[in-house]
């Protein structure tokens, strides 16, 4: 006959109602034997139970870093926010009065300005992608004309709706437009970028452009007062 299962089974064991416990686990380290009040026996393998405190305690040591790195990166988010807010009120939102009658209202006609460089400058506008467009329409052929071919040309259609919105805030809140053009050149453009840009701006608008319209200027006044003379002299000598 083989071995009993449970071992030799003293009497006051039996007669407490002990659980009866296996042989090789009451000879076993690696597996805890725990009797609860009830009288039901509990095995717990150690080598389990340390292996999922410790996936317990790595899991929880993960959860309280991502949640403290979030708090630092949330932190971090609005400390920028409002140092970004800080820099504009500071540099480029210094006339309060332009801020608070008109950069809503000019905000507004910026954006319609906006809109109307993108419609104006589209090929769509101009014929270009009509269905008249095909040889097989005869007199009712589209041909775009040089004025729309120049005015659909992609560096316009880039540059000329941000023209137009630049346009109507330099006109309705002028400090605060020439403060973020500081702004940019001083922060956010590299200085030699400014230099070059500053360099062509003078060569082109100042000492070209400019002295140019100023001579037509003074010629066109010029030929108005000589017109006006002749015309007194004339009726000068008319009169006499």
């Amino acid at each position: 006959m083989g071995r009993d299962f449970y071992g030799e089974i003293r009497d006051e064991v039996i007669k407490k109602g002990e659980p009866l416990v296996p042989e090789f686990i009451k000879n076993n380290s690696d597996i805890k034997t725990t009797t609860l009040p009830n009288g039901n026996s509990v095995m717990e393998p150690v080598a389990i139970t340390e292996w999922v405190n410790k996936v317990r305690r790595k899991v929880i040591h993960n959860k309280e870093y991502v949640e403290a790195e979030i708090e630092t990166q949330k932190s971090a988010a609005r400390n920028e926010v409002e140092t970004i807010k800080q820099y504009w009120r500071d540099n480029v939102f210094t006339d309060r009065k332009e801020v608070d009658e008109h950069i809503v209202t000019a905000s507004v006609f910026a954006l319609g300005a906006w809109f109307f460089g993108s419609v104006v400058s589209s090929k769509r506008n101009w014929g270009f992608q009509s269905p008249w467009n095909s040889d097989k329409s005869g007199i009712l052929k589209r041909t775009p004309s040089q004025f729309s071919k120049l005015l659909t040309n992609l560096p316009v259609r880039l540059t000329l709706p941000w023209i137009l919105a630049g346009t109507v805030y330099s006109q309705l809140t002028p400090n605060t437009w020439n403060n973020a053009l500081s702004a940019i050149k001083r922060d956010v453009l590299p200085k030699d970028v400014v230099e070059q840009s500053s360099a062509l701006y003078d060569d082109i608008i100042e000492k070209g452009l400019k002295i140019q319209l100023r001579s037509l200027n003074q010629s066109a006044h010029e030929n108005l007062q000589a017109s006006i003379c002749s015309i007194r002299e004339t009726i000068a000598e008319n009169v006499k």
